[in-house]
């Protein structure tokens, strides 16, 4: 264990530098905490989320930028840097839109928070809060291959999707609930693209099980 260990950690510094991993983070153990990231191995796999102490003290430094209103330029470049595990392929790019504007204000000189760097800091603390969890197996295992085509509409606000599952084609359509709606924000775009994933992954799940990954 400690040989893997050893081994694991130079192929991290060597890929990522050798201030990824402190010295002090290589005591022999089950963890291991890198660029912010907890790393817990177990007889199933390897699982990555985001370490609880790094998680407090990023949304911390968040919810007083969104209270004050206020982000220079040196805080955002080191916030957008903590922040890029997110927008990682591990983390499937969950991030990848909502931390440009946080690296847009990079480029500021008053400081300001503009409505689309608060919305995307609001986002930012919501997810720090949810624990997000990448589970990888030793073992990958095939599964079944669905393609899923969904659109949807903005005026009236109209969801649809088909499913080519098992040889079979699935056809649906419906309005969505007025407390989904709700949840999103006003957009020029009517929020065509939250739509379309609301209804692919409810669809999907709906059709194939709630264990279905979209």
């Amino acid at each position: 264990m400690e040989h893997g260990l050893r081994t694991f950690v130079r192929l991290v510094r060597a890929l990522l530098g050798s201030n990824a991993v402190a010295d002090r983070k290589t005591d022999l153990g089950q963890t291991l905490v890198i660029l912010g990231i907890l790393v817990r191995s177990n007889r199933d796999g390897v699982e990555f989320h985001v370490c609880p102490e790094k998680a407090a003290k990023w949304a911390a430094q968040i919810s007083g930028a969104v209270e004050s209103l206020h982000c220079d330029s040196g805080t955002a470049q080191k916030l957008a840097g903590r922040l890029n595990f997110a927008t990682q392929h591990l983390f499937h790019k969950l991030g990848k839109a909502m931390i440009k504007p946080i690296y847009a204000q990079k480029t500021t000189g008053s400081g300001r928070v503009g409505p689309r760097l608060l919305e995307a800091l609001k986002w930012w603390l919501m997810v720090l809060q949810h624990n997000i969890t990448e589970h990888r197996a030793w073992q990958h295992s095939d599964s079944r291959v669905c393609r899923l085509f969904v659109d949807a509409a903005s005026i009236p606000a109209w969801l649809a999707a088909v499913l080519f599952v098992d040889g079979q084609v699935i056809y649906t359509d419906a309005k969505p609930t007025q407390q989904i709606l709700d949840q999103l924000a006003a957009r020029n775009d009517k929020q065509i693209t939250s739509l379309v994933g609301i209804c692919s992954r409810t669809f999907v799940q709906l059709c194939v099980g709630p264990g279905a990954r979209v």
